[in-house]
């Protein structure tokens, strides 16, 4: 494929206007909406005359959509070896999800505006003493699943949808406005609860903390006012409303985030009251919560996707025995100059910033900070 080939983001992106005829494939490739309930496909051996055309693969995936089960999978494998060698491929990347030409989903959308529906929420920034202007609202942060509730079903920052949450789902109701907030599971780690929301099975011991409401027309103050008037008048023993309190200094602020990571929670929320809801990461929201750093030694390295494509992905280090992919706080150029030159980084001791350790000794959303050029092999760790 041409876009494949292209070095540049820009190049990738003029090529692929010229393919317009993609486009219903990369949506059903990359839309959280579709769930085919098959996680691969492999290009069969064997190909057939059949030119594919997006009508006839959407009536296929349909009935995957509806019952994915061995004989609609086995139906679905038949159809797609009746197919040219070319339309397999495009079949291929629709149920594996990915065309791997170096585009993500914000690239396609610039090409073709709203093709991919995108659930961009409001972040937040580590907190800058230097950019905090007090006073401003304190809340507890959980160590959930970020969620929305919106039209009756729950959806995760990236749109994909929580299933298991149909008992939930009916008590909200269908009138509830877009509620913003945590997903989690009572008595469970961050990993075995978010295992259990991303199943496909009843998750009966869920719980939605409530922080927000998306409306783009009032201040965080109105907006915390209308979640909690909602929340409290559903008055459901699974739903529960994030109070938050006004801080007017940072000494103030660091009191309640110590007392937050005392009572087990994540860390602490700081926004700006009269604040709009945004769809952008910005210092309107500001976190704190604990990081650590610790070195450990490269064993490997991985090749990026998307826009890294051809790029360092990231690097795979030993912790204590466990092996741990490290894939964030690399730039564009030392992505680039690392994966051409792999000898500059395996075997080397990196530093790295996490937020704690998981169950299994692995490290929680790990992020690359520097080479220890002062050690120089794991005994020096």
């Amino acid at each position: 494929m041409k876009i494949r080939g292209a070095r540049s983001i820009n190049r990738k992106k003029e090529i692929l206007s010229q393919y317009f005829e993609l486009a219903p494939y990369l949506e059903m490739a990359y839309s959280p909406f579709h769930s085919y309930g098959m996680s691969k496909l492999v290009v069969p051996r064997t190909y057939g005359f059949t030119e594919l055309t997006p009508q006839l693969l959407q009536v296929q995936l349909s009935i995957l959509e509806q019952s994915s089960t061995i004989a609609t999978r086995g139906a679905f494998r038949a159809f797609v070896a009746g197919l040219t060698l070319a339309s397999q491929h495009i079949v291929a990347c629709v149920i594996n999800r990915t065309f791997d030409f170096g585009l993500g989903v914000p690239s396609i959308n610039k090409v073709f505006p709203g093709l991919i529906y995108t659930m961009d929420v409001q972040l937040a920034k580590l907190y800058d003493p230097n950019k905090a202007k007090y006073p401003l609202l304190a809340s507890v942060k959980y160590d959930g699943d970020r969620a929305q509730y919106r039209g009756g079903r729950f959806y995760s920052r990236t749109g994909q949808e929580f299933h298991g949450l149909d008992w939930l789902c009916e008590a909200i109701g269908m009138k509830a406005p877009i509620l913003d907030g945590e997903l989690m599971v009572h008595g469970k780690s961050f990993n075995a609860a978010s295992g259990a929301l991303r199943s496909y099975n009843e998750t009966p011991d869920a719980e939605f903390f409530v922080f927000d409401i998306v409306d783009f027309d009032k201040p965080l103050s109105q907006r915390l006012e209308d979640a909690a008037r909602f929340v409290y008048e559903l008055n459901h023993p699974s739903v529960h409303f994030v109070t938050h309190q006004l801080v007017r200094s940072e000494d103030e602020a660091l009191r309640l985030y110590h007392e937050a990571i005392d009572q087990k929670y994540e860390g602490l929320m700081l926004k700006v009251p009269d604040s709009e809801y945004a769809n952008v990461r910005n210092n309107n929201w500001m976190k704190l919560k604990e990081v650590f750093t610790v070195d450990a030694v490269v064993t490997g390295v991985f090749e990026g996707r998307g826009k890294y494509e051809g790029m360092l992905g990231g690097v795979i280090v030993d912790l204590n025995g466990v092996m741990v992919k490290v894939g964030g706080g690399f730039s564009d150029y030392l992505r680039k100059v690392l994966w051409d030159d792999k000898s500059l980084i395996i075997g080397r001791t990196i530093e790295i910033a996490g937020q704690g350790l998981t169950e299994y000794g692995s490290m929680r959303h790990p992020r690359f900070i520097r080479i220890r050029h002062d050690k120089l092999d794991a005994m020096d760790i």
